[in-house]
């Protein structure tokens, strides 16, 4: 068979497996697009009957008499109040009109230097005319003010300084300086020239500024101060009224009086249905995408989709039915449920990626972003509080964190709305929300079991329940492999800290380290740390290959083992994944001693794997070598401890074994550092003291009342001194 007849049907295989995964995501998303959906457009409430600018197709009366607050009238009014308070401006600023005034002054001399200057010639002359900064002369007024002169030179600089200074003592406000600056030609004395008047007009012009700025805060406060004056507006209609009429367009106002009225029937246009399904869509994209790409592993598994797809659908349509009735039932509703059982099962992160979406479903149920708030609060911290828990009792405390932050909340919105009728109201609503948080913790103690037990998944429960040392695996693994026993122990310390040291799961981790080496218990003295007396069952074999089977099989067997004692499977997963696939290389390099490199099958030697697939199982697989080789090599000082543990580390790294985890370098730095701590501490230096006998005293002679002073005085050591 040729390789164009082999590749075809693999890439159809290829292809239809990928065909299948898409469908069972597909499925998955378009279950909960369509929730998400139904939940967002279709409510139980009637299409509208008018809109503004709609001829109205009949008469609408009023059905009884009635009074309501019209927003609209009471806006109109309040706006047209802030209307009627005048700008405020802040109080003249007199010492800008010294300031102008003293420029002119420096002006004048400048221009008095230039004016006398005959041997600088015309175009020069007017050049330095043209280069002052402060005042920008026209062509016709440079050249007036050169030729002037002398006499009237000085009463033209006399009339512009009087004009500035007059003007400048007055109110010149920057709203009104164009205007102010329009009048100064009619304020010259009408005894000047043309030129004259020309010069002053265009001098004093410029010179005048604004002494006087627009207050905003004051004003802005002034006409809020109006506007909060203004009282609402009130509306009184009687029974049988006309609202609207037939034939005519209809008002925002005639719509407002309708809603008030209840005669106003509310609805969703297609247009908005299909808006709400584009946003659905999007929401249950970001789910989707978010869970694939970072959580593979729980996409890929129905039981763990089925859980996160089918809380939210709980919890979005319980808030369908619950919320929008608004109220004390609104606040009420215990949403943090599913934050809390989501982030103790699957994790923090999907936690807060499902408190969003709840949070911004509810928001917009309720129309009300003081929903939206209140609901991720709670929930957010719900799901911080639960993060890895260790009792159950931390149930009953996030319920209480979480009613306290839901109080706290309605009390932070209440202020913030400045709608306070009454303390008891409040009182009222606090202790409502701290209900809430309580019922979301009952509710969630109660899915966690359910949850935990119908799709398998590992709780904190049976982990703690593994880690005591009386679980009958744990103390068969004492009682037959003593040696395996200690080394799971400090294993386990040593696994604890580094997973502590990058965040990973420390109780799942120290779990795991605790039975991964129960496989040995089928032939306990084959490994060395059970050896004793220099006795190794191996020597008697003399057979590499026999021997490394041996070996090779304490992983199958200990995952046969965890299987008949019901382990879970994430200490399942543990156990088979702590080696990888890196070889037993004492075994395979005697082989090839024996039998030449050529003729080894170096897979015979390699351990079946997988190699480890998360942090949990890469940290066990390290502080598992780590262990084993302090031991073999008894490390006397802290370089030697470091090199030892950098070394087991760069060696996983170079055979591939960490390729399938999400440890950083940054991660593997600190889980070096965290081992490298333990191994200090249990390959600290020790005193070495002097090999000479120490001085001993003599014992007392006993006597008949000694001898007979107590029935166990044998018991107790002799002093001597030290």
């Amino acid at each position: 068979m040729t390789i164009a007849q082999i590749n075809p049907p693999n890439r159809f295989r290829r292809l239809w497996q990928k065909f299948l995964s898409l469908l069972y995501g597909f499925a998955w998303m378009t279950l909960l697009w369509l929730t998400l959906w139904a939940a967002l457009a279709f409510q139980p409430t009637l299409s509208r009957a008018v809109t503004v600018g709609q001829i109205s197709p009949r008469d609408i009366r009023a059905t009884s008499a009635a009074e309501y607050e019209s927003t609209i009238r009471t806006e109109q009014a309040r706006e047209q109040a802030a209307l009627d308070v005048a700008t405020i401006y802040s109080a003249p600023n007199r010492a800008l009109g010294a300031q102008q005034v003293a420029l002119m002054e420096e002006t004048r001399q400048y221009l008095d230097a230039v004016r006398a200057d005959r041997a600088l010639g015309e175009e020069r002359r007017v050049a330095y005319v043209q280069a002052i900064e402060s005042i920008s002369f026209s062509p016709d007024a440079t050249a007036a003010l050169l030729t002037m002169a002398e006499e009237q030179w000085g009463a033209t600089v006399a009339e512009a300084e009087r004009i500035v200074d007059q003007t400048m003592r007055g109110e010149v406000r920057s709203t009104q300086l164009q205007a102010v600056r329009n009048e100064i030609p009619s304020r010259i004395s009408a005894t000047f020239n043309r030129e004259q008047s020309q010069v002053v007009s265009e001098w004093a012009q410029e010179m005048v500024i604004a002494n006087s700025e627009v207050d905003v805060e004051a004003t802005d406060a002034a006409r809020q101060a109006a506007r909060e004056a203004v009282q609402p507006y009130m509306v009184s209609v009687g029974a049988n009224q006309k609202i609207t009429f037939e034939g005519e367009r209809v008002t925002a106002e005639q719509i407002e009086a309708l809603e008030a009225l209840g005669l106003q029937k509310r609805g969703n246009s297609w247009w908005q249905i299909a808006g709400f399904g584009l946003i659905s869509l999007v929401l249950t994209t970001v789910f989707g995408v978010y869970i694939n790409r970072v959580h593979t592993d729980l996409w890929y598994t129905p039981r763990v989709m089925g859980l996160a797809i089918g809380l939210l659908i709980i919890v979005v349509v319980g808030a369908r039915f619950a919320v929008p009735s608004g109220g004390l039932l609104s606040i009420f509703f215990p949403a943090a449920f599913g934050t809390m059982i989501v982030s103790v099962l699957l994790g923090i992160d999907i936690g807060l990626l499902f408190t969003t979406i709840v949070a911004l479903v509810i928001g917009y149920l309720a129309k009300d972003a003081g929903m939206t708030i209140y609901t991720f609060a709670g929930s957010a911290i719900a799901a911080l509080a639960l993060w890895r828990i260790e009792r159950l009792g931390s149930f009953v405390a996030t319920g209480v964190v979480v009613g306290i932050a839901n109080a706290v909340v309605v009390l932070a919105l209440t202020l913030f709305s400045g709608e306070i009728t009454a303390w008891v109201d409040v009182a009222q609503w606090a202790a409502v929300a701290l209900l809430s948080g309580l019922a979301s913790a009952s509710l969630a103690l109660a899915g966690f079991y359910i949850a935990s037990s119908m799709l398998g998944i590992t709780t904190f429960v049976q982990l703690m329940e593994l880690a005591r040392p009386t679980h009958p695996l744990f103390r068969n693994l004492l009682l037959t492999a003593a040696g395996s026993y200690h080394h799971s122990i400090v294993v386990s310390n040593l696994a604890e800290r580094a997973a502590e040291a990058v965040g990973a799961d420390m109780l799942l981790v120290r779990v795991g380290a605790y039975y991964h080496d129960i496989g040995k218990m089928k032939n306990p003295l084959f490994f060395v740390e059970n050896q004793s007396e220099g006795v190794n069952p191996h020597d008697k074999l003399n057979d590499p290959y026999q021997s490394a089977e041996i070996i090779l099989d304490h992983v199958t067997e200990g995952v046969k083992m965890a299987r008949k004692h019901n382990l879970p499977a994430t200490i399942i997963d543990l156990i088979r994944q702590h080696h990888g696939t890196t070889p037993v290389a004492y075994f395979y390099h005697k082989a090839c001693e024996q039998d030449g490199e050529a003729n080894v099958d170096f897979e015979a030697f390699r351990y079946p794997g997988p190699i480890p697939k998360t942090r949990e199982a890469a940290i066990l697989m390290i502080a598992d070598t780590v262990e084993a080789t302090s031991r073999a090599v008894k490390p006397g000082s802290e370089e030697e401890v470091e090199s030892l543990v950098r070394k087991a580390i760069a060696t996983k790294l170079s055979l591939g074994q960490l390729d399938d985890c999400d440890l950083t370098l940054r991660d593997l730095q600190r889980v070096e550092q965290a081992l490298t701590s333990v191994l200090r501490g249990i390959y600290h230096p020790r005193i070495k003291y002097p090999d000479r006998a120490l001085p001993r005293e003599e014992p007392p002679a006993l006597t008949d009342s000694t001898a007979t002073t107590s029935n166990d005085a044998s018991s107790h050591s002799v002093p001597h001194r030290a």
